[in-house]
């Protein structure tokens, strides 16, 4: 860390504020590993999921709302899994554990209430769909996407209590904010929640990729999500600022179309992916 840090942040501080949090975050990575394994017995899913009472609630209400429709009406988490699928309840339970921590306004951000979660959701949606096109696991994509920015929160926290007034810039370069941000704190937003995921038990595959988010170039095993990843969040951009209309999507980069082997034309397929799953994405929220 930089001797001359304006506010420095500490890995324990860090660590104080995730044992404050509630244990819903710990069971994301469990459930990926299970889903994951072919030869999961359905009974463990069963079991992670009962772990947490309103997980469980919030499942079987989903399961019987208005957006999937079910013939009869769903009373347990056993019917509930079997009749919605396993990504489903994933990204069903991703939402729920994550929604109330991340939506919150970060001063230190320039983002109001609401603006962080809303960015984490399209760039899940993003990555999940570019994950397919690339043969990745799409619940990896989505769980990447999703929690890229979990640093920014323990970054707001620490600085509203070292009560300083930083806003950093996040509409500039990548390494700019980088700069910025480890001139105040010694670290990034990104270094910082990759760590919260390391203590939360996720894999590898997730953690690096939003470690080196800001440098995606320097991640040596996983360099093509966090490749991936800085795609996802430029179109999720562009569609939140465009209020969702497909036609204002953004330009696909040709550099990076390049780099990651995709084509025009699959770059606009998955533009259109993404609309239509940001437009279920919207209905399902407002069920949860």
């Amino acid at each position: 860390m930089p001797t001359s840090v304006s506010s420095p942040i500490s890995l324990d501080f860090i660590d104080a504020q995730i044992k404050d949090l509630s244990a819903a975050p710990q069971i994301l990575p469990k459930l990926q590993n299970l889903i994951r394994d072919c030869n999961t017995n359905p009974d463990d899913i069963f079991t992670l999921i009962k772990l947490d009472q309103t997980l469980t609630t919030r499942v079987i209400k989903t399961s019987n709302s208005a957006f999937f429709a079910p013939r009869s009406g769903i009373d347990n988490i056993e019917d509930a899994v079997t009749y919605l699928g396993y990504d489903e309840v994933f990204r069903i339970i991703s939402l729920v554990a994550f929604a109330k921590l991340m939506s919150g306004p970060l001063a230190c951000y320039g983002l109001s209430a609401g603006e962080l979660w809303e960015r984490s959701v399209a760039t899940a949606v993003t990555l999940e769909a570019l994950a397919e096109n690339h043969n990745s696991a799409s619940n990896t994509g989505y769980t990447i996407g999703l929690l890229h920015s979990i640093g920014m929160v323990f970054v707001n926290k620490h600085l509203q209590e070292m009560k300083a007034s930083n806003c950093f810039d996040l509409e500039g370069e990548m390494e700019e904010l980088a700069i910025d941000e480890v001139a105040t704190m010694g670290m990034t937003h990104a270094e910082i929640g990759a760590h919260v995921l390391e203590r939360w038990k996720f894999p590898e595959n997730v953690c690096e990729p939003v470690q080196f988010q800001l440098k995606p170039l320097a991640c040596q095993t996983y360099g093509k999500s966090a490749c991936l990843l800085n795609l996802a969040k430029d179109i999720g951009a562009g569609f939140i600022r465009s209020g969702y209309r497909k036609v204002d999507a953004p330009e696909p980069d040709q550099l990076v179309l390049a780099l990651l082997g995709g084509t025009t034309e699959s770059y606009e397929k998955t533009i259109d992916r993404v609309s239509s799953k940001l437009a279920m994405i919207d209905v399902l929220l407002q069920e949860l």
